[in-house]
């Protein structure tokens, strides 16, 4: 029996995550209630609260479940790397993974100075990638022999800073096919430097 109960904890858990996911992405952060992510999933607002003490705890579930997803897809296509081009590639396939998301992610960004879990859960991100960025940055040292190793840690932060700023860019309503153009040609000047 208790199996049962364990296997509906988790999957009540990850319909919350989806709902939440879901109501964050279409209403904002900000406006997203508690009460409204409980009526879309069908429970109490009581009953959300056993899962998550609050909305930013479920955000960080959010996103730690996404972003954890989306780095081991990235770590799948890395093993298979095999040039600067398809480094450049994953690279844009992680601002594109993250352009469905990019109005929330301005949301997030531009509320965190204000709110400290968010600025918390954003620079805990944010460092993250950068240290992603560098393990890629480590393979693509062993392929391309300009790619220097003492390098890693600017290069790391430069296309990190890049990567964010598009899906900022995105989220305030750039045009995703010009910003990605923007973003492949800025990728390989800065791995070709």
């Amino acid at each position: 029996m208790p199996k049962i109960m364990g296997d509906y904890r988790n999957q009540a858990k990850a319909r919350i995550v989806q709902a939440g996911r879901s109501a964050f992405s279409s209403r904002g952060y900000r406006l997203t209630t508690m009460e409204e992510i409980a009526k879309d999933v069908g429970v109490t607002k009581g009953d959300l609260y056993h899962y998550f003490p609050g909305k930013a705890a479920l955000l960080r579930e959010i996103v730690r479940t996404s972003r954890q997803s989306s780095r081991q897809s990235i770590q799948e296509a890395l093993s298979k790397a095999d040039s600067r081009e398809t480094i450049v590639r994953i690279l844009e396939q992680i601002v594109t993974d993250e352009v469905p998301g990019a109005g929330l992610w301005y949301e997030l960004v531009t509320g965190g100075a204000g709110d400290a879990d968010l600025k918390a859960l954003m620079l805990h991100e944010a460092s993250e990638d950068i240290r992603a960025v560098k393990g890629i940055l480590v393979h693509l040292s062993r392929i391309e022999p300009r790619v220097r190793v003492e390098r890693i840690d600017d290069l790391a932060l430069a296309i990190v800073a890049l990567l964010h700023g598009t899906v900022l860019e995105v989220g305030m309503g750039a045009n995703w096919p010009a910003a990605r153009r923007a973003l492949l040609r800025a990728l390989r000047a800065l791995l070709s430097a």
